[in-house]
């Protein structure tokens, strides 16, 4: 590891060239410094404190970052995408990736609007109301981070890692999350109006209260999935696998729900007026006191749901399997 550099020594590179790049800044209180398009690529930051300084455009590709203090930090449009070195031996070649490690690091308030963090590991860090309007994310390790009240609208978090992460209170409204893992995720109360989520895996997430209005769930993975009181009002949920999720409450006014597996989920109260359930499976589901007014059942499986006093006015129901239903409550009379 290369000697580290000691404040004068750096105050005197970012005057001449801006280029600290492969240097050792660890551990180093680098407060004062404007590095405003600064060179510091797979630089050694770690535990540095950065607090409140000017990182705007600079280059951080494949820097190790693990534990810096970065609070209030501007990194509008910085580079923290991954370093590629190639060695060629005999006749191969091998590409050697150094993703920027942000480990644990604290970027509470940071503005990272339209940074690339492109398979960043930001594990465990903390983005508390940190701006990440736009920023790229995609594939990046974000397991256990803390998001509460980030503003990610916009942003790219395809295929990132988002287990276990604090995610409420945020703003994702627009943001890509497909093929996503955000397993065991807290989103109570986050906007995600419009965002696209399909195939993403929120196996036991915390979604309630969320906005979802107009967000793209097709084929996601939703299984015991809290999602009670969530607006999910012209979702797209088509073949998303909601087995055992609880959707009390929820607003599903006009949703897209057709050949959707809501085996033993819980509905009730949930508003699914004009929704489609075309070929969905809601055998054992709850359904009590759900209204289902213009709904379109056609070729839904409803067997041993429970319709108790579920409002079916209007509802589509040709070529429904309703064997078990509450023979008290059965819908046909209503169709």
């Amino acid at each position: 590891m290369p000697e580290r550099l000691t404040p004068d020594q750096v105050r005197l590179i970012v005057k001449r060239d801006k280029d600290l790049s492969h240097k050792n800044l660890a551990r180093m209180d680098l407060r004062a410094l404007d590095l405003t398009g600064t060179h510091l690529s797979e630089a050694n930051l770690s535990e540095a404190n950065l607090t409140g300084v000017e990182l705007g455009k600079a280059r951080l590709r494949g820097a190790n970052l693990t534990k810096a203090n970065l609070s209030r930090a501007n990194l509008t449009g910085a580079d923290l995408s991954p370093d590629y070195h190639f060695e060629v031996g005999g006749d191969h070649e091998t590409t050697y990736e150094f993703a920027a490690n942000l480990d644990e690091a604290n970027l509470s308030e940071a503005n990272l609007t339209k940074c690339d963090l492109t398979r960043a590991n930001l594990s465990g860090a903390n983005l508390a109301r940190a701006s990440l309007v736009g920023t790229d994310l995609a594939g990046a390790n974000l397991t256990a981070a803390n998001l509460h009240e980030a503003n990610l609208s916009g942003a790219i978090l395809r295929r990132a890692r988002l287990c276990s992460a604090n995610i409420a209170c945020a703003n994702l409204s627009e943001a890509n999350l497909g093929e996503a893992d955000v397993r065991g995720t807290n989103l109570n109360y986050s906007c995600l109006s419009q965002a696209d989520l399909t195939e993403a895996n929120l196996g036991g997430a915390n979604l309630s209260q969320a906005d979802l209005r107009g967000a793209n769930l097709g084929k996601a993975n939703l299984r015991d999935a809290n999602l009670t009181r969530a607006d999910l009002s012209g979702a797209n949920l088509a073949y998303a696998d909601l087995r055992g999720t609880n959707l009390g409450n929820a607003n599903l006014r006009g949703a897209n729900l057709d050949h959707a597996y809501l085996t033993a989920a819980s509905l009730a109260e949930a508003d699914l007026s004009n929704a489609s359930l075309i070929g969905a499976n809601l055998s054992r589901a709850s359904l009590v006191d759900a209204d289902l007014g213009q709904a379109n059942l056609q070729g839904a499986n409803l067997t041993q749901a429970d319709l108790t006093q579920a409002n079916l006015r209007g509802t589509s129901l040709a070529e429904t399997n309703i064997d078990g239903a509450d023979p008290l409550h059965d819908p046909r009379h209503l169709s």
